[in-house]
């Protein structure tokens, strides 16, 4: 019997099976298990077994390396291979004994219920201990039996598992749904419109956003997603709005080469969505032209983390890793460290909080400061605060 050693291989059954029979009592008949034993309480109760019982010439051989496992597959006169539990796989131990010309006993289990019923000695998937013994004892003393059932292991080996007819077969499949497939996102459309299922509105929204990261524009601008969350909200006019404002403002009329400028917002309780009615108002254009509708967005396109809302970030953290995992490349903007540097000035719990963004500030691609002391400051910041991070 071969491979590893445990519950869903029902080795004690054929332990039990055997002890019953007239093998036990043939000192030429050898059970052996070629493979690793269980490590757990079966495995040492099946131990116990063979202990108990003088051994009866039945081995456990331990981890086998190939050459070993090829031995004794050469060296065999009958295989043993039976399963419960399966969960569909397929087993190469029972496809090794056919292939090596083994008489195999096993019992129809799963995969094993399809093999041909010559080139096996096919037990029922629920079988008892006396038709084991049978087809034991009738195999040890019908060599001719062994033979037939081997001889044809073997040939359906040869024409069904051979692996350049299998991978000839697997091709000539590819090439069919190929061939009979409309490909694109407009033959999808038709296929989804014929499915006879009422779909509520988060479906129809959930699916047409696999759908717009399946199919991205074939030649659509990368985008530059500048997070503008506070801007969108009010213009408080103070330093950092004034550099929000100042940097956008270039953004969209000299826009970076190979990028369209998209500014974006969220808010606590809202994901991102285009600020095509703010960018219009800013750029003095009438705001009602376009609408604010959810982004879009595929591999090269950066998010740019422009505006200072740590509430905002801190809500869509997981967003950015989603982001950063479907190929856009995510920046966050640090103006100031004011927080942990001048704790008295602000309240109590403010440290928390700012800890908490900073963290996420460290988990992006990259971060923007607009002086280069600023990014001494976060750079010796992030080094001597390394062990509050994840990362």
């Amino acid at each position: 019997s071969f491979g590893l050693i445990g519950p869903t291989k029902l080795n004690h059954r054929l332990i039990h099976a055997w002890l019953k029979s007239s093998l036990a009592q043939d000192k030429n008949c050898h059970l052996i298990f070629v493979g690793e034993n269980h490590s757990g309480d079966y495995g040492q109760e099946l131990l116990s077994t063979i202990s108990r019982h003088h051994n009866k010439n039945i081995h456990i051989t331990g981890w086998a390396e190939m050459s070993v496992f090829r031995q004794y597959l050469t060296a065999a006169d009958v295989g043993v291979q039976l399963r419960t539990l399966s969960r569909g796989e397929t087993s190469a131990a029972v496809l090794d004994c056919m292939n090596y010309g083994l008489a195999t006993i096993v019992n129809a289990n799963g995969s094993m219920a399809d093999l041909e019923d010559h080139s096996v000695w096919k037990l029922p998937d629920e079988f008892s201990d006396n038709s084991l013994i049978e087809a034991l004892e009738s195999l040890l003393n019908d060599e001719n039996c062994r033979f037939r059932i081997g001889e044809s292991a073997r040939n359906i080996i040869l024409r069904d598992h051979n692996p350049r007819t299998c991978a000839n077969q697997y091709g000539e499949v590819i090439e069919r749904f190929y061939k009979a497939s409309v490909p694109g996102l407009h033959a999808l459309e038709h296929a989804i419109a014929g499915v006879n299922h009422p779909f509520e509105d988060a479906d129809l929204l959930q699916l047409a956003d696999a759908l717009s990261k399946s199919f991205p524009p074939r030649k659509r601008q990368r985008q530059f997603l500048v997070d503008i969350s506070e801007l969108v909200q009010h213009d408080s006019m103070n330093g950092i709005q004034r550099v929000v404002s100042s940097i956008l403002k270039e953004w969209l009329y000299n826009p970076p080469m190979g990028y369209l400028v998209e500014p974006v917002y969220a808010t606590v309780d809202q994901k991102y969505r285009y600020a095509r009615r703010f960018t219009l108002r800013f750029m003095g254009c009438p705001e009602d032209l376009l609408q604010d509708e959810p982004i879009d967005f595929t591999s090269g396109d950066v998010f740019l983390g422009l505006d200072l809302q740590p509430l905002v970030v801190s809500k869509h953290h997981v967003f950015y890793q989603i982001l950063r995992r479907h190929g856009v490349r995510v920046q966050l903007g640090v103006y100031d460290l004011l927080s942990d540097l001048m704790p008295q000035h602000f309240p109590s719990d403010s440290k928390v909080e700012f800890n908490q963004w900073l963290k996420i500030v460290a988990e992006s691609d990259g971060n923007h400061c607009i002086i280069k002391k600023m990014a001494d400051e976060l750079t010796n910041w992030l080094k001597k605060n390394d062990s509050i991070f994840d990362h």
